[in-house]
């Protein structure tokens, strides 16, 4: 039997139930976002026919027509690539997504068109396009604000490099070496990612840095061949529990605990529901984009009940015991590494 509990599955990968959708709360922050921008003098950016664009939020709805709310046909998920037919109308543009043989509308906010990784403030837009410095002879870093409404941060330095997180019009981030293919590495999170250097300023006003690390690196370690999960601090081990993992045990299966290095997108520990399972879950943290798969508790009633098949293999998801699920819901934060082997 599979644990029915695992919202991994399928373009659409989970839907809140009573009105607390997880896509939900995500529009309604980069909605807020958006209304900022647009006092600062964001303008949408007009897609070209054909023109491809890269989904930049952990799910959104596409509905039939040029409005939300008419008429649900699918979602999306962080980092799936989609041809934009037209653009902006109101606040959405036409997509296709050929992988999903899905068409239809999505929020501008959700997307990033490419070419750009947002539209700079009318204010700014001469120092949008300034090129970033390295760091000073004798530093190993440099402080940098971004200088467009949303900024993709990548796994390298390339357009077509693996997103791993984003950042907003004024969040400082901290430049770790010489640009790259028109990127620079940032410090993040004790890793490096990368960022496009035209949508930097290096005389803004001081914040505090994005990703910056303040200790020892968190991740998370998880054995498919044991079953554990272990959360780690640098190289010293601070809690293990075991968690139920995908039915498909090849390596990289749509419904299997893939094998990689992910990075955590996604974090919601509301008693939600999930479609795929026809139950609830909390302490969702989602680290595999392409497959939707995360760590979640044991199936729950509507009342937060755990239910008795927790044990079972799920689709692709990790689901743990409920003080498990927590622990591993505290310990992780947006960007946290997970790595996950034989």
């Amino acid at each position: 039997m599979v644990e029915t509990g695992c919202p991994a599955a399928g373009p659409g990968p989970w839907r809140v139930g009573r009105g607390r959708r997880m896509a939900a709360w995500l529009a309604v922050t980069l909605a807020l976002l958006a209304v900022v921008a647009a006092a600062l003098g964001v303008a949408p950016r007009s897609a070209a026919a054909g023109q491809a664009a890269t989904v930049v939020v952990g799910v959104v709805d596409v509905w039939a027509g040029p409005a939300e709310g008419s008429g649900w046909v699918g979602q999306l998920t962080w980092g799936d690539r989609v041809d934009v037919f037209w653009g902006p109308e109101g606040e959405l543009y036409e997509i296709n997504h050929d992988g999903y043989g899905l068409r239809g509308w999505v929020a501008g906010w959700a997307i990033t068109l490419d070419g750009a990784s947002g539209t700079a403030p009318a204010a700014a837009a001469t120092a949008a396009t300034q090129t970033a410095p390295a760091p000073r002879a004798g530093a190993s870093s440099a402080t940098a604000w971004v200088n467009t409404d949303v900024l993709n941060i990548r796994g390298g330095a390339a357009e077509n490099a693996e997103i791993w997180d984003r950042v907003v019009w004024g969040d400082a981030v901290t430049v770790v070496g010489a640009e790259t293919n028109g990127y620079v590495p940032i410090d993040y999170y004790g890793a490096r990612g990368w960022v496009w250097a035209g949508y930097l300023r290096f005389d803004a006003a001081p914040g505090p840095a994005v990703g910056a690390a303040t200790g020892p690196e968190r991740w998370i370690d998880v054995d498919r061949s044991s079953g554990m999960v272990t959360l780690y601090e640098g190289g010293n081990q601070v809690y293990v529990a075991w968690g139920s993992m995908g039915f498909d045990q090849s390596s990289d299966g749509f419904y299997a605990t893939a094998n990689g290095s992910f990075r955590v997108y996604a974090r919601n520990d509301d008693l939600t529901w999930t479609d795929w399972g026809r139950v609830y879950i909390t302490d969702w943290v989602a680290f595999d984009p392409a497959r939707a798969n995360g760590f979640h508790s044991y199936s729950r009633d509507q009342y937060g009940n755990v239910l008795g098949w927790g044990e079972n293999l799920t689709y692709g998801c990790i689901a743990l015991a409920p003080a498990a699920s927590q622990r591993v819901y505290e310990f992780a934060r947006l960007g946290t590494r997970v790595e996950v082997h034989w």
